[in-house]
């Protein structure tokens, strides 16, 4: 990227902190109340409760860029364990800044994809193609809210604002994606213990 100098804040400062907030470290701060109409304490669907483990605020120089909950049949403590197990589970996430975009969110799934499935088989590339267009074919604002919910008959369901975006099968797309948080190459460790409860 080249500087301009008659650039003015709005123009630089604000797009940069939004691409540093997708991979940015969390910096810790209080823990926000939780909106229970959306991150309830349990998650019914396709047949199954799942309830909420843990949560969190992903943050850029203490700026909230979304918010995202895990929700399993019980709780896990190893990151790896819930990502690679074919059980339902699934993620809610709340977009709290309007520095988010889809084309943004795009570029981080893109980016975190590289780290959870570095040599992807041409199956799962093809997978991960398909979720990263029906990302940025929609548009995310201040308040959507994102769903990914894995069931192991049904695949990985991606849902904004309860209506379907991409429905996406095998085990081996649903380890990547989730791994996106909570796998050993999660993009926040601190971010990962706090959907895991530990925090």
């Amino acid at each position: 990227m080249h500087c301009r100098p008659r650039h003015t804040l709005g123009s630089t400062v604000l797009p940069l902190v939004a691409c540093v907030a997708l991979t940015a470290p969390t910096w810790p701060a209080e823990a926000a109340p939780v909106d229970e109409t959306v991150f309830p304490d349990v998650w019914v669907g396709d047949g199954c409760e799942l309830r909420r483990i843990g949560m969190g605020t992903r943050r850029v120089a203490l700026l909230p860029m979304y918010r995202i909950a895990l929700y399993c049949e019980k709780k896990a403590t190893d990151g790896e364990t819930v990502s690679n197990a074919d059980r339902p589970m699934g993620l809610r996430i709340r977009i709290v800044s309007s520095l988010i975009t889809a084309k943004r969110f795009r570029s981080f799934a893109e980016e975190a994809f590289a780290r959870t499935a570095p040599r992807p088989r041409p199956q799962l590339r093809h997978r991960i193609g398909r979720f990263l267009r029906a990302i940025e074919s929609t548009s995310l604002n201040r308040g959507d809210v994102l769903t990914i919910r894995y069931h192991p008959k049904r695949g990985t369901v991606v849902e904004k604002n309860g209506k379907s975006l991409v429905t996406v099968d095998s085990l081996e797309f649903k380890r990547a994606l989730f791994g996106i948080w909570l796998s050993g190459q999660a993009i926040d460790p601190s971010l990962r213990d706090e959907l895991l409860g530990k925090r």
